[in-house]
């Protein structure tokens, strides 16, 4: 009795697990994005998308950009949720060690897919030196700021034109305390501020403009716990959880019609980042055997990410787009990301890559010994 009253009450909380879960609905749709976002992409190939015309998959995977989004919000709901285990006391003292523990870990792990990468072009007889160089300037300079995620910082060439993202995720770890803090000061009208400002501003032309909303509500959702109080809401009554299906498809609809009529693009980021992440927690989480191979998705969405793109894009493109079917096409993509996703997690056990990060946090932590009890090291 006492087993199932646990396995009911864990059902509720939004977990690491149903995090990954999201992550593997997100990066599912960033495939989609990058494999069918305009018709030069594919155009080439003969591609069939059963009931759907490639026009409208070609709106279909625009509208999937919104997976930015959704990475930023689970980004600071991750984050929020670990700084609420530090005591108010400890914050000031915690927050810069939690912080480069956490741009350490991101770093690390993309210098070591950035080697793997470089690797693997030299095989290819990429011109390295002849992609990094500019002008008269050194190639050498432009591939250490490659390796360490910096290139859209400094507008300077990239490996990999998805790898932008990397510049951008390394942002906002350290955007994320002053957000945070702002959140202790003015609270969920921070939340109003953060979907009237960038617009106002004209900042919506950038991501980092157009997720601003995105992330506030990351850090609100996790402050109130949203999404265990809306699953907790009706638990078990069919008629409840149907209006929550009416609900998120009408949010949806709100955030396809904000995109396209460009009334706001971090409305679009916003609304529609929250709502698949809580649609991912109502209609994908409960579903035993799905959850779990969303959930594996999700877990290696990183390596995915930074991997895809030399198939689909640089040296195997031919053999992805062959397979005809769209549907297809993205689990061909999926699968073989996932497999090269595998193989760079073999490889970090074998090198003991987690010793490496830990003993690099290790002596950050070390440099400002925090005194207070806190769950991070």
């Amino acid at each position: 009795m006492t087993s199932n009253m646990d396995e009911k009450t864990e059902t509720l909380v939004f977990t690491r697990k149903d995090t990954n879960i999201a992550k593997g609905l997100f990066i599912i749709m960033m495939l989609i994005h990058h494999l069918f976002y305009d018709y030069e992409t594919f155009g080439n190939f003969q591609v069939s998308f059963f009931l759907l015309s490639p026009h409208q998959v070609v709106v279909l995977a625009q509208y999937f950009k919104l997976c930015i989004a959704g990475f930023s919000l689970l980004t600071f709901y991750g984050l929020t949720r670990k700084y609420m285990q530090t005591p108010r006391t400890c914050y000031t003292r915690q927050v810069i060690p939690i912080t480069i523990k956490r741009y350490l870990t991101l770093v690390l792990s993309f210098l070591m897919v950035y080697i793997l990468s470089v690797l693997t072009a030299i095989i290819m007889k990429e011109d390295l030196a002849s992609l990094y160089s500019n002008g008269e300037k050194s190639w050498l300079g432009y591939g250490i700021i490659d390796a360490f995620g910096m290139a859209d910082f400094f507008h300077t060439p990239t490996l990999n034109v998805t790898w932008w993202y990397m510049s951008f995720a390394i942002a906002i770890i350290f955007l994320f305390p002053l957000f945070y803090k702002l959140y202790d000061k003015c609270g969920a009208v921070l939340v109003a501020i953060a979907a009237i400002l960038p617009g106002a501003l004209n900042m919506e032309s950038t991501y980092y403009g157009m997720c601003t909303f995105s992330m506030v509500l990351g850090i609100f959702a996790a402050r109130v716990d949203l999404f265990s109080r809306l699953r907790a809401f009706g638990r078990g009554n069919l008629w409840v959880k149907f209006w929550k299906a009416v609900w998120c498809a009408i949010l949806v609809a709100v955030s396809f019609q904000l995109l396209f009529y460009s009334v706001s693009a971090s409305w679009y980021f916003g609304i529609a980042a929250i709502s698949w992440t809580f649609i991912s927690f109502e209609f994908i989480s409960p579903i035993r055997g799905i959850r779990e191979v969303f959930a594996f998705i999700g877990k290696h969405s990183m390596n995915i990410f930074l991997t895809h793109t030399f198939l689909y894009y640089y040296y195997a493109k031919d053999f992805i787009y062959s397979f005809g079917n769209g549907i297809l096409i993205v689990i061909v993509l999926l699968v073989c990301s996932l497999l090269i996703a595998l193989a760079i997690e073999g490889i970090k056990k074998i090198i003991h890559f987690q010793a490496i990060v830990e003993w690099a946090v290790r002596q950050i932590f070390r440099l400002y010994a925090p005194t207070c009890p806190t769950g991070w090291k």
